[in-house]
């Protein structure tokens, strides 16, 4: 029999588990109840709607993804920044087959802006999370980032390139890296 489950953080703990297991799409708030092993107005208690609970589990789906990465006050270079967030997106994405691609699609019409927003808010994090690791980074070559291409700009297309390459199953992101060397390393 399922534990009764009564604190908000412990909800969102069968959230997480229930979207491991079955997917967003099985996500209801009766079958969250169910899992609980509460009423469905317990669950109306710390989440006003559907929208409300599945917009909490997915932030806190973020948050657990991105742990690793977070843990992590600076790196050396901007190829070891590049390398954690591949491997750390790469790991939750296995944990959570499908969720940046999804995630966003499952809110209800008036809802979806919320959840775009949030992924919006996650990416715009990652990307400062790039600037900040060029601005540190001793080895780059001088005179790289001036005229039209910022750091910013820069950190925009490497983080689009990573998530395509993420997206798109391939093996592993050493070209991407060689890339990365190429365009802002002395050779």
């Amino acid at each position: 029999m399922n534990k009764v489950v009564t604190s908000r953080e412990e909800i969102l703990k069968v959230s997480r588990n229930m979207v491991l297991e079955k997917g967003m799409d099985s996500f209801s708030m009766r079958t969250v109840a169910g899992q609980c092993g509460v009423a469905v107005g317990s669950i109306y208690n710390y989440f006003p709607s559907k929208a409300d609970l599945l917009s909490a589990t997915i932030e806190s789906v973020w948050e657990e993804i991105f742990k690793p990465l977070n843990s992590v006050s600076e790196f050396h270079t901007f190829v070891d920044c590049v390398t954690c967030m591949f491997e750390t997106i790469k790991k939750g994405n296995e944990s959570y087959p499908g969720f940046f691609t999804v995630h966003s699609l499952n809110f209800a019409s008036e809802d979806k802006d919320k959840g775009k927003a949030m992924m919006k808010n996650y990416f715009d994090a990652l990307e400062d999370r790039l600037v900040d690791s060029l601005e540190r980074d001793k080895n780059i070559r001088k005179g790289v980032f001036q005229n039209k291409l910022s750091k910013r700009l820069f950190a925009n297309y490497v983080f689009t390139l990573l998530i395509s390459v993420l997206l798109r199953n391939k093996e592993g992101h050493e070209p991407l890296l060689e890339m990365i060397r190429n365009c802002i390393y002395e050779t």
